[in-house]
């Protein structure tokens, strides 16, 4: 069969390795996942202590001891996970016979573990991974997780981000494998604040409009399952508010999240990614600021700048308002940027401490990554009116 340009299909490889067990009471279960794979010493990395405190880490550790699994604790993985905090964990690694890591928290605590498990048996420093400077290690120590808090989805994937708290860069790396087994218990994460509930949200919806935006309309199935899933999340959150132990809502919020950057939603499509950089350039120059509320004030500036002078992406934008909304562009930006006001979330840089006169270090900042995108690459003059008028 030979196909003029005009006819070639879209085409993509979606390979997904994680065994995934969502429901109540499976956090139980990791002991058992870990020794089917002949580990027996884990590096349990968590955050600041909300596991110790909600129960999740007597659960886990009991279903450790079961299984005949040795564990050692690194806790204190900051919301933005440091470079400091990856190489002090690495140390251990290497030092301490360690041969899995097992991550309990949320997506700041897998992405670090996912640099931590790399660097272990790298003889650099893992943060070349993040410069591009090394590859990504085939042979990382093997990976799992037990998720306390939906929204980055990297329980699913194979990427990582963190700061480098004295360059002040905040770095993707994508690594060789994703985790071999996560565990998501919507029940944990019935005692979320409300403010990271929203904040994992927002961060779904922004991985799905990433994908979404400068589509060229070709991938119908993805496009309809990536619209479907912001429509979940927007019901699922809003369903939640004021009802946060409700499970049902909450399950579906965990699952869709998960979704969101697995890959599926995003099967042929071009990717975006200029909100995610922008927004790492805003948490590393002032690490207050949490990914979601980040990208809360960025998502609709950037696509109000989209919709203005990127030609060849308002076709996708006007699909999306349609499909979410029934409605035109500027209406469904505005509906959406004010369900993430309803929900809680700031929608200004100005709301969150950043001063105006910093607003054009954040476009220098920016300008230096080197971001790639396939809407544009954008400019620190781009860049710069995007925050401006994010401010």
């Amino acid at each position: 069969c030979n196909l003029t340009k005009q006819q070639m299909p879209f085409s993509f490889d979606f390979h997904s390795t994680t065994k995934i067990i969502l429901g109540p009471n499976k956090v139980g279960v990791i002991g058992q996942e870990i020794k089917k794979d002949h580990i027996t010493k884990v590096l349990l990395t968590a955050g600041e202590g909300s596991i110790r405190r909600n129960g999740v880490y007597d659960r886990v550790v009991a279903s450790l001891q079961a299984a005949g699994v040795e564990h050692v604790d690194f806790f204190g993985i900051p919301p933005n996970p440091t470079l400091a905090k990856v190489n002090e964990a690495v140390q251990i690694c290497k030092t301490q016979g360690i041969q899995a890591v097992l991550a309990v928290g949320g997506g700041s605590t897998n992405d670090a573990s996912k640099a931590i498990a790399a660097g272990a048996v790298m003889e650099g420093n893992v943060w070349d991974c993040y410069l591009g400077k090394a590859a990504a290690p085939e042979n990382s120590l093997p990976l799992y997780t037990v998720l306390t808090m939906s929204g980055t989805a990297s329980e699913y994937n194979n990427g990582s981000v963190v700061t480098n708290t004295e360059t002040k860069e905040k770095r993707p790396a994508f690594f060789a494998h994703p985790p071999r087994v996560s565990i998501i218990d919507p029940v944990v994460q019935a005692s979320l604040p409300w403010r990271q509930t929203v904040a994992g949200s927002i961060d779904t919806i922004s991985h799905l409009l990433e994908q979404y935006i400068g589509a060229k309309m070709e991938e119908d199935v993805t496009l309809n399952l990536n619209v479907a899933l912001q429509r979940s999340v927007i019901t699922a959150c809003t369903a939640l508010q004021g009802h946060e132990s409700e499970y049902t809502p909450r399950a579906n919020l965990c699952w869709a999240a998960s979704l969101g950057l697995n890959g599926i939603a995003g099967c042929g499509l071009p990717q975006d990614w200029n909100v995610h950089w922008l927004e790492h350039v805003v948490s590393g120059f002032s690490p207050r600021v949490t990914h979601g509320e980040g990208l809360a004030i960025l998502t609709a500036p950037y696509m109000r700048w989209v919709h203005k002078n990127i030609p060849h992406a308002r076709p996708s934008l006007e699909r999306w308002a349609h499909d979410l909304y029934n409605c035109g562009v500027e209406e469904a930006i505005n509906r959406l940027s004010a369900q993430f006001v309803a929900w809680g979330a700031p929608a200004s840089l100005r709301q969150v401490g950043i001063a105006e006169a910093d607003v054009p270090e954040l476009a220098r900042l920016f300008a230096g990554y080197g971001c790639e995108s396939s809407v544009k690459n954008l400019t620190q003059e781009d860049a710069l009116e995007v925050y401006r008028a994010a401010y």
